[in-house]
């Protein structure tokens, strides 16, 4: 009797052990608030992959996570918290290839981990199939067991020589400049777990001869380092010692476990408020104004930032300027005296003009460069249009979870506010205010009327900066406070003829949310009608597997 007592208790333990070690693996919970990815990829075919993840622990303990990988073709893969390097083993986990990652120390709830994770994959370019001239990849970045990432971005970052002109992408970019190699940016908003999908493709003729590409240098695709199985080994061997322990704080566990409250969740639509952070251009879209003015912004922009020159109105013809790699001397565009080399800011010694000469373009900048000009520098209605619909989806995009009435307000008052200091500031000060917010004040349906009021009888004149005279075709050396009114209302003129595109045909790009296109596998065309970038579709996706946690 004592004995089968005995073999009761011990069968039990082991039943308990394996209930309870289930039971706290399931207890594991957490939240991917931010997902950013680095795709680099090197003439020689090989791609190094960067994840930067924010981990929110909500139910420990958590000792560590399974990152996806596109297979076990990888090699020289690491992984980081706070420059600490941590254990990496690469496995499978749910059917799929991922790195199993321990943290430093035991996370619990409330912890946040910044994890940076990179490793090197091959095999991973693909041909584009509708032109074998061009090589890209479809990348799907790693997803989590269902949980909604807020906030997610994937940069592309090319092979050495591949210019913005080279590339082909779905969907549309956020942004796409050059650094010391060219880089194709995407950005998105979640409030659902959805997947994050990309294309990108650029000419061939960048990567090395294919029989000479880069193969990955570790056997077997493990990195370089041993397998798990002595690690599997000692855990065997240590159960033996510890099952009572785990049965005894099984039962203390349960014993002290309570039922967590439960709190009644609030309905709030849009609960986060305020969207603050949106330029001139974004925050016209959420105001309602007129594509016309939209385009005029961004016009204005991409003049303000050295980006480029009008040549006419009526209709509008624009120049896009080419950054000189080895830096020729500048004139002044007021009077044409030379300026100073290397200074991206300042003021020419013959008039005074002031010369700004160097910006990076916004995404919607990018398209309107890329999209939205004709060869001759005029508009392209229909590029136009697609420019346009992007915007709104961008701005659809940033807008989800925030309240548009009062965000309306925050930026109506912006405005007021930019008025309010013109109305109490010296005439030097007035002058100075204008330049750095114009684009905020055209978006006032009073903008002339209050030009008027805070300039005509301004007796101090104004010296016109470089983007006036770039953009408003002005060559005078001083105007006074009521030329100067008269002029810059004429920055306000929104017209068809002045533009050459006709705003009945442009609004419908500003009235709804634009669905997101995307490439497909085996796809051969865009999934949208209207598709603004070249269609890129290649057969494969690098697509990581789903990960977890531990």
């Amino acid at each position: 009797m004592r004995k089968n007592k005995l073999i009761s208790i011990s069968f039990l333990a082991i039943i308990l052990l394996i209930f309870s070690t289930s039971f706290c693996a399931a207890e594991v919970d957490f939240d991917i608030e931010r997902q950013d990815v680095e795709i680099n990829v090197y003439e020689d075919w090989s791609v190094q992959i960067w994840y930067f993840i924010t981990i929110r622990t909500t139910d420990g303990p958590h000792n560590g996570v399974y990152l996806g990988i596109p297979d076990s073709n990888i090699s020289d893969y690491g992984a980081s918290v706070d420059n600490e390097l941590l254990t990496v083993e690469q496995t499978t986990y749910n059917g799929g290839d991922v790195l199993k990652i321990y943290f430093p120390e035991t996370k619990y709830e409330g912890d946040v981990t910044e994890l940076k994770v990179s490793f090197w994959a091959y095999d991973r370019l693909f041909p584009d199939e509708n032109d074998e001239n061009n090589m890209g990849i479809y990348f799907i970045p790693a997803t989590w067991q269902g949980r909604t990432i807020p906030f997610q971005s994937v940069s592309y970052v090319l092979p050495e020589g591949v210019s913005p002109e080279d590339v082909k992408f779905v969907p549309n970019p956020d942004s796409i400049f050059e650094d010391d190699r060219t880089v194709v940016y995407f950005e998105s908003y979640y409030t659902t777990a959805e997947s994050f999908d990309t294309n990108v493709l650029f000419p061939l003729s960048y990567l090395v001869p294919e029989d000479e590409k880069r193969e990955n240098p570790s056997s077997g695709g493990n990195g370089g380092t041993g397998g798990t199985s002595s690690l599997y080994f000692v855990l065997a061997a240590a159960i033996f010692f510890i099952i009572v322990a785990i049965v005894i704080i099984g039962a203390i566990v349960g014993a002290l476990r309570v039922k967590k409250k439960y709190i009644s969740p609030e309905l709030a639509m849009e609960s986060l408020g305020v969207r603050k952070d949106l330029d001139n251009v974004e925050a016209s879209v959420v105001l309602g104004a007129d594509p016309i003015k939209v385009i005029n912004l961004i016009v204005l922009g991409i003049v303000k930032k050295g980006l480029g020159v009008v040549e006419s109105w009526g209709p509008l013809t624009m120049t896009i300027t080419k950054e000189e790699k080895d830096e020729k001397a500048l004139k002044c565009p007021n009077c044409g005296a030379p300026l100073k080399v290397g200074m991206d800011k300042q003021k020419c010694d013959y008039c005074g003009s002031e010369v700004e000469v160097k910006g990076r373009p916004s995404y919607y900048e990018n398209q309107f460069i890329l999209h939205a000009l004709k060869k001759d520098g005029s508009l392209d209605e229909k590029g136009v249009r697609i420019m346009l619909e992007n915007i709104s989806k961008t701005v659809n995009k940033k807008m989800r979870c925030y309240n548009r009435v009062d965000t309306r307000k925050h930026y109506q008052a912006k405005i007021e506010s930019i008025w309010g200091d013109i109305s109490s500031a010296s005439d030097e000060e007035k002058y100075r205010i204008f330049g750095e917010d114009i684009g905020w004040l055209m978006l006032d349906e009073k903008y002339d009327k209050r030009i008027d009021t805070n300039f005509r009888d301004v007796t101090t004149g104004w010296t016109p900066a470089s983007w006036w005279v770039w953009y408003n075709l002005g060559r005078a050396s001083s105007l006074s406070g009521k030329q100067f009114s008269e002029n810059v209302k004429s920055t306000n003129i929104q017209t068809d003829n002045r533009f050459g595109v006709k705003s009945s045909k442009l609004k419908a790009a500003l009235a709804t949310p634009l669905a997101v296109a995307h490439a497909h596998k085996g796809s051969t065309s865009c999934a949208c009608a209207n598709c603004a970038c070249a269609c890129a579709c290649v057969s494969c996706a690098c697509a990581c597997a789903g990960g977890g946690g531990f």
